[in-house]
């Protein structure tokens, strides 16, 4: 069994601030946002250590929770994942 490798999310403060901005249109923002933040924390950090060297270059992903939608990119050289965007996905 391979162990986990764990990633930091470059500039936390930041997509949290931006995740409470997002949801503040709904009753709890404060509490969505975080409940949010957990989730793709958890859905994000731990990735296999042992990569081969071609697979790892940076890959792009999208994590989708409910109307929140993150486009992120993991670093495993930097053992980072940045955040490329975040939005409200409209429904009909």
């Amino acid at each position: 069994m391979t162990q986990p490798l764990v990633y930091t999310i470059r500039d936390e403060k930041r997509l949290r601030r931006e995740l409470e901005l997002l949801c503040a249109d709904i009753h709890d923002p404060r509490g969505e946002a975080e409940e949010l933040w957990d989730r793709f924390r958890t859905a994000i950090t731990c990735y296999p250590a042992d990569w081969s060297v071609e697979s790892r270059r940076p890959v792009e992903d999208v994590w989708t929770f409910g109307r929140t939608q993150v486009r992120y990119r993991i670093v495993p050289d930097a053992e980072a994942v940045e955040i490329l965007s975040l939005r409200r996905i409209e429904t009909d």
